[in-house]
């Protein structure tokens, strides 16, 4: 009588039967809350074992150079292209970041703390395809993270300012 009932309702392959899957969670239920249990305890322990980061970030619009206006637009463009590069690999290099590294490493009291290290809490990238440069900085120390883009900000403000200054 049981297998009628299972070959009646499996003839058509579409359906699902709710009394099927009602009975084998019902069957299954000591394993299921075990599992459920483990889950979030495991769950919960990674998440109050993981340092919490906290993120600042600011932005700089790099100004063009105005010498090339005979210059065609795509000339024009790999110029910009070139200088939004060439200005995010200067804002990333050990030179202009060194002192800043000093200082994080300082505060935070991080003696072992390598520059590649902390290079990565920083990220330098163009928006899109404007003249815009985003500076974003992650630290789990929240205090800080202000005074560090303060210091690339003067930093860079500094080296734009020379090199405005030789062109003059």
């Amino acid at each position: 009588m049981v297998k009628e009932k299972y070959q009646s309702s499996t003839g058509d392959n579409d359906d699902i039967e709710i009394a099927q899957v009602i009975d084998f969670f019902l069957r299954n239920k000591k394993l299921i809350i075990i599992f459920i249990l483990i889950g979030t305890t495991l769950g919960f322990i990674r998440n109050s074992r993981t340092p919490r980061l906290y993120q600042g970030q600011f932005q700089i619009v790099v100004s063009e150079n105005k010498n090339s206006s005979n210059n065609p637009l795509s000339r024009a463009k790999i110029r910009a292209n070139t200088e939004l590069n060439t200005q995010i690999i200067i804002l990333q290099s050990p030179s202009v970041l060194m002192d800043i590294f000093k200082y994080v490493k300082e505060v935070n009291n991080e003696k072992n703390l390598k520059f590649r290290n902390w290079q990565k809490r920083l990220n330098v990238s163009q928006e899109g395809i404007t003249s815009v440069l985003a500076i974003k900085y992650i630290d789990n120390n929240k205090e800080i993270i202000l005074p560090v883009l303060q210091k690339i900000s003067s930093i860079y403000q500094d080296y734009s300012n020379k090199k405005r200054i030789k062109n003059i």
